[in-house]
């Protein structure tokens, strides 16, 4: 072939190749890229694999923390919802009638006695017109009644009061006429005696010889003689007159005496019956003027209760009243107060038997932010307000359980589909500040115990050896390959908090450098898997 001919074919493959790359311009272009990709894939891959294992290997490296000293809090975390801690259903017992006026709104803020609504009263009023009059008339009759039995007690304590007065001048009277009738026969018998002793002297001045020869002689002679025998012969008989009279006198005097007794008991009897009499009228009127007066007052506070008025300071979160509305029972208005609020909340039972009354609550909620409230337990449910029950959905079939697949179809493999049982609880709110408002969501963490200034470590720090002892590993130097050195402390656990925990143990110390264990180490190839899955890839 010649010089020329090779030159011709030369340019003529030039020109095919140049042709064929301009046909397959985009398969060229492309076979280039994947070129240039597989050389920096071989380079970036061997730098990739190197990035993993030396990634792995801090992945897998465990964490180290230090002995340091904290307050330590045990406590028991849940959720609740904030309540107003004091709260009115206002009814009113006057029913069957219309509202005639309202006077607040929903979400107003009202102080007690502060008047809610008003419902009317006509029919009310004119029953209490009725009660009004039948009471006057009642208390008229009563007193009309009780001005009579005052006159028959008046009549019959002065009868009482003469008849003892006379009943005493009677026996005075016969007393005195026993005593002047006593009087009487001894002066008679006093006369007589003297007359005897006046006619003896007569007969011896008479009968003395020593006397004067013309005094002798008959005394009976002497003019002195028949007026002492006049006496001698009537007295006996006036004494004798006398003494019957003064008998007939002490005898009237022991008759009045002995008739006292009987005769003051039926004056006292009489008049008894006349206080008896007083007492019943006393009795009788005021029973029937107390059954007309509670009617009074019975209508007079339904009266007064149509003006419905709050007993409570607070909001009004619900309004049943509405003007000219016909009222048969039921809520006019909801009031809560909440300037002093509880939250209610739920306690599983594994942990109801650790709260108590009076223990320490710290509040937060997404409405406070970082702010933390403080609460009181202020009661704990003695019974569960639900039972642990198993999925009423569920079946089985030869032995397979739909409730669980159930449970897998709703991504809760193995949660068993029970219901589980809890306690309600209340805790009291002290402040609760505005920003603070019904029905939101507080997140509560119950103290049941607190430890000031005690060694502690992340609660994974603590390990258990095959023995079931507990140990932390204290950090003593790293090998040749960077590795951690260490040397086992055996410790026993004090109070535990949600992340540490308190340790007690001979070598412990405070600063001391250990390890916290990662639960479990994977590769990097492993975490990418799950990562992937998690993410959808």
């Amino acid at each position: 072939m010649s010089a020329a001919r090779k030159v011709r074919e030369n340019e003529r493959k030039k020109k095919g190749i140049g042709i064929w790359l301009r046909r397959h311009k985009k398969l060229c272009i492309l076979s280039t890229v994947l070129l240039i990709v597989a050389v920096v894939a071989g380079i970036v891959g061997i730098r990739i694999n190197r990035a993993m294992e030396e990634l792995e290997r801090e992945l897998n490296r465990p964490d180290t923390a230090k002995v340091e000293r904290r307050t330590l809090v045990e406590s028991v975390s849940t959720t609740g919802t904030f309540q107003a801690a004091y709260e009115s259903n206002i009814t009113c017992e006057v029913t069957n009638t219309t509202i005639q006026g309202v006077y607040v709104n929903l979400g107003d803020r009202v102080s007690a006695g502060d008047v809610i609504c008003v419902l009317d009263t006509t029919e009310l009023e004119k029953d209490l017109a009725d009660a009004r009059k039948d009471l006057a008339n009642s208390e008229k009759s009563s007193r009309e009644d009780m001005e009579r039995a005052q006159r028959q007690l008046d009549d019959a304590t002065r009868t009482r009061d003469e008849s003892i007065t006379d009943l005493d001048e009677t026996i005075n009277n016969a007393l005195t006429n026993w005593q002047e009738a006593e009087a009487d026969r001894k002066e008679l018998e006093s006369r007589l005696a003297e007359v005897e002793s006046q006619m003896e002297q007569l007969k011896a001045s008479y009968e003395s010889t020593e006397g004067e020869e013309s005094q002798k002689g008959n005394y009976m002679d002497s003019p002195s003689y028949s007026s002492l025998n006049e006496q001698l012969i009537s007295l006996p008989g006036q004494i004798s007159t006398a003494q019957r009279a003064e008998e007939r006198a002490k005898n009237n005097y022991d008759t009045a005496v002995a008739d006292r007794e009987s005769r003051l008991q039926r004056i006292n009897d009489t008049y008894q019956s006349a206080v008896e009499n007083y007492d019943s009228a006393v009795e009788r009127n005021a029973n029937a003027s107390e059954r007309e007066r509670e009617r009074v007052a019975e209508l007079e506070e339904r009266i007064a209760a149509a003006t419905v008025r709050t007993p409570i300071d607070g909001i009004v979160t619900d309004l049943g009243a509405s003007l000219w509305a016909d009222y048969n029972g039921g809520s006019l208005a909801v009031v809560k107060n909440t300037d002093t609020m509880r939250v209610e909340a739920d306690i599983d039972e594994y942990d109801v038997n650790k709260i108590q009354i009076g223990q320490e609550v710290v509040i937060r909620s997404n409405a406070t932010g970082d702010v933390e409230l403080t609460g009181i337990v202020s009661s704990v449910a003695p019974a569960a307000s639900g039972s642990e029950t198993a999925n009423s959905s569920g079946g089985s079939i030869g032995g397979f359980d739909l409730g669980a697949l159930e449970g897998m179809s709703n991504g809760n493999l193995g949660s068993g589909g029970s219901d589980g049982v809890v306690y309600p609880i209340l805790i009291d709110v002290a402040l609760p500040g505005a920003e603070v408002r019904l029905g939101m969501t507080a997140k509560l963490s119950i103290i049941l115990s607190r430890q000031e200034n005690v060694l502690s470590v992340p609660f994974d720090a603590v390990q258990e050896d095959e023995d079931g002892g507990l140990f932390i590993e204290e950090i003593t130097g790293k090998d040749e390959e960077g590795e951690y050195t260490t040397r086992k402390i055996s410790v026993t656990k004090g109070v535990e908090s949600d992340y540490y925990v308190e340790i007690v143990g001979l070598d412990v110390k405070e600063g001391m450098e250990i390890i916290v264990p990662k639960a479990e180490s994977k590769s990097i190839f492993d975490l990418m898997q799950e990562a992937g899955a998690a993410g959808g890839m």
